[in-house]
């Protein structure tokens, strides 16, 4: 079946030159141009929208976007008021794990002392925007083997505030994922599939790090994708190569942690931070892996000829993992 685009701007890449219309057959492009349209099985006019190429998003987190939008998605909030009164309506309307976040900077800082307040004794997990630190309940923070973790943030006495940083914040992601029923998991996965096709992005890749989620929910995730239009290239967090390879993908990696974020006080800096980290963080942020656990990773990655990527955001994390590179080269 053919189809004719045609009554509005139709933007060509690369260049972004304009065409009057554009002609695809079945999934295919067949022609673009100026002038009158081709005839065609169906006829679209676009009474003066524009056509786009399709969006790629270069590097997603499904889940927990799908999550962001069936729960609270509090992007672009900065009352720390506004965010524990969404907290206490929602504890009020049902059970379960509460989810919410996708903030940056507050107006105030937020504890799990702040969020009992707002939702009692339910379990509760509050993320920031780059999903390297939350702040958890303390019947969540209960829940948790935190021992010997760095990031677990204290007050002047030495006990934990809520506020988790990097391993520390894994742990709560990863007691959230194991106690959201699988069905859950599914429809949150789905649901960002839905907020992509509704932005025009046609492909995403996806960075889905296994260390914090487990095995099993990237199971799950992998059923709920096989359903889905979407155009989802996966990069799998670990250093199990093997097992990647084994699942069938060519790549490895994506969102494999060297250090953490500037906004989390996480990146792994060669110099400490002019404004320190609380209590429980290293000055100049922390670091992942050692340079040997690296190296073993990328050369298996290279002996397997699959794709590596890494997450490196500090300048001593980068140049971890340029080292490792240089070295596998040399081999």
């Amino acid at each position: 079946m053919t189809t004719v685009f045609y009554g509005g701007p139709i933007v060509r890449l690369p260049g972004a030159a304009v065409a009057d219309w554009l002609l695809i057959a079945g999934e295919q492009i067949q022609a673009i141009g100026n002038g009158d349209p081709p005839s065609a099985d169906r006829v679209v006019n676009l009474e003066g929208g524009t056509l786009l190429p399709a969006f790629c998003d270069a590097h997603v987190h499904l889940p927990a976007t799908g999550l962001y939008e069936l729960g609270l998605d509090l992007r672009g909030e900065t009352s720390a008021t506004a965010i524990l009164d969404r907290f206490a309506t929602r504890a009020r309307q049902g059970g379960g794990v509460l989810f919410g976040g996708n903030f940056e900077d507050l107006d105030a800082p937020i504890t799990g002392l702040d969020l009992d307040r707002a939702v009692g004794d339910r379990t509760a997990l509050l993320a920031r925007a780059d999903m390297h630190s939350c702040v958890v309940s303390s019947a969540l923070l209960a829940e948790l083997d935190l021992a010997e973790l760095e990031g677990i943030d204290t007050d002047d006495q030495g006990m934990p505030t809520g506020y988790l940083r990097e391993k520390a914040a894994a742990e709560a992601w990863g007691w959230f994922d194991r106690n959201l029923p699988p069905d859950e998991q599914k429809e949150a996965v789905l649901a960002a599939v839905r907020k992509a096709y509704s932005k025009g992005i046609a492909s995403v890749h996806e960075m889905f790090v296994v260390e914090w989620r487990g095995w099993a929910s990237l199971e799950v995730f992998l059923d709920a994708i096989a359903e889905a239009a979407l155009d989802i290239v996966t990069y799998v967090g670990t250093d199990e190569v093997d097992k990647v390879n084994d699942i069938g993908f060519d790549r490895v990696g994506g969102d494999y942690f060297l250090d953490g974020s500037f906004g989390s006080h996480t990146a792994w800096m060669t110099d400490g931070y002019e404004s320190q980290p609380p209590n429980g963080t290293p000055a100049n942020g922390i670091s992942y892996r050692t340079d040997d656990q690296l190296m073993d990773v990328f050369m298996r990655a290279q002996e397997l000829e699959m794709q590596c990527g890494v997450h490196a955001i500090g300048d001593a994390a980068i140049e971890q993992a340029i080292s490792a590179w240089e070295k596998v080269a040399d081999k």
